[in-house]
């Protein structure tokens, strides 16, 4: 299917090799970014489609109707194949739009000897063109990277042998929230946005005989959803007039994840509710359930402390009060519909938060609030023209 964009000049190139299926919250923040990006030009977005096919998504600030074009590279299961077709697909629509196009923005995907000889030949055959590199995390070092030992310490080995290269390909690193050199490379430090639209408002409907919490994640250790857990059967341990309190987890790999077992060693299963992946109105009701939700209580646990996770903008786009345990600038202290608590590895104070919850059940006009707050200051398009501009 071809594309009217295909006629407009497309200025940038956005390459990422998430895979929707398993990254399902970050396809939105690719997508923004790349409207962002754009302008008032039109930015191409290389990323896969749910089949692991390649695709190409032509999108601009000036038109919403987007459309998907499938560049001509199979599917794959197999996470080499799939790299090396995303590569050299970004090679074909370079050639096709090398008159007009003068950056590419890569989401980092861990380096290996196929993304550096990609940087080469780019370099060699389009000298002209001006590469930019995202780094959601950094330093990213002790996050997790897979069940699989063996493809675990691959992807590791391979990239700690080649990143040392990078330096020579890449213009600027960009990182969320940091602001040293990375690998040699100067960085250009922004804060995570979102699409607020793409998050519909909640509509409490509160559960008067308990209290909700929801954690929705694709669940890591640094999440620190075990202090809530360790929290809650403290609580039931040691409270005498209890206020039922529940804790939803949405994201969680049942098969290996560790918080499932915590949750049953401690006796509080039944009120620790484990989901995997969910979208749509079952996320929705689910929002409209919960009094407050989790974001990430443990990032001294990957040596960090200041942090933009997309979590806590798609709560506060979505109008639900949140608790984090980190630093993070667009929240600043008077921001009275998030509670910080300490970046430690003690259990959560559950009679705080159920104080903090009904404060904000009496507080009726927070959802639209909190959605307010988010248009005017987390959305994508009041983030990334900065960066354009640059």
């Amino acid at each position: 299917m071809r594309s009217m964009y295909q006629n407009l000049p497309v200025n940038v190139l956005y390459i990422s090799n998430l895979d929707p299926q398993v990254s399902v919250g970050y396809n939105s923040k690719t997508l923004g970014q790349a409207k962002g990006l754009a302008k008032d030009k039109v930015c191409g977005l290389i990323t896969f489609n749910l089949e692991k096919q390649v695709i190409i998504r032509y999108v601009s600030q000036f038109q919403d109707n987007i459309e998907n074009i499938y560049v001509v590279k199979p599917k794959s299961q197999f996470l080499i194949l799939r790299r090396i077709y995303l590569l050299t697909a970004t090679l074909n629509i370079i050639s096709k739009h090398k008159k007009s196009l003068h950056y590419l923005y890569f989401r980092y995907p861990r380096s290996d000897p196929f993304y550096i000889l990609f940087l080469a030949i780019n370099k060699i055959l389009y000298p002209h063109l001006t590469i930019f590199c995202e780094f959601p995390t950094f330093p990213y070092d002790q996050e997790k990277v897979s069940d699989n030992l063996f493809k675990s310490f691959l992807i590791v080995f391979l990239d700690r042998l080649t990143r040392v290269y990078l330096k020579f390909f890449i213009f600027k690193a960009i990182a969320i929230n940091y602001y040293g050199n990375i690998f040699g490379i100067p960085s250009i430090s922004i804060q995570n946005g979102i699409i607020v639209e793409d998050f519909p408002l909640r509509k409490p409907q509160y559960d008067q005989s308990a209290i909700h919490l929801l954690g929705v994640a694709n669940v890591q250790n640094y999440h620190g959803y075990d202090r809530v857990i360790a929290g809650i059967s403290k609580y039931y341990e040691q409270s005498i007039d209890k206020t039922t309190v529940y804790f939803h987890i949405v994201g969680l790999n049942l098969s290996s994840n560790t918080l499932t077992t915590l949750s049953k060693q401690l006796g509080i299963d039944e009120y620790v509710l484990t989901y995997p992946p969910m979208l749509g109105e079952n996320l929705d009701q689910l929002f409209n359930l919960s009094d407050l939700a989790i974001s990430t209580l443990a990032a001294h646990r990957i040596g960090l402390n200041e942090l933009s996770p997309l979590k806590s903008r798609e709560y506060c786009a979505r109008g639900i009060p949140f608790i984090l345990g980190y630093k993070d600038l667009d929240f600043p202290s008077d921001f009275c519909y998030c509670k910080r608590i300490e970046e430690s590895d003690i259990q959560i104070s559950i009679p705080n938060l159920i104080k903090f919850a009904q404060q904000m059940r009496k507080d009726i006009k927070h959802p639209f609030i909190m959605r307010d707050y988010a248009k005017k200051n987390l959305d994508w398009s009041i983030k990334m023209p900065n960066l354009a501009d640059y």
